[in-house]
């Protein structure tokens, strides 16, 4: 199955998230919103596994 997780909020909670998001081995990618805010998206996806 395949799956995916988005999550907008701050620097801080978006890099804590990437960090688990990583160790259960999803694919992640971090994005700026907008220079002046400090917000972030994380866009997460779990790769296809075939049983």
């Amino acid at each position: 199955m395949q799956g995916w997780v988005i999550i907008r909020d701050t620097a801080p909670l978006i890099e804590a998230a990437r960090s688990v998001v990583t160790q259960l081995r999803w694919d992640a990618r971090i994005l700026d919103l907008d220079i002046a805010s400090d917000e972030k998206l994380l866009v997460c996806q779990k790769p296809f596994i075939r049983k």
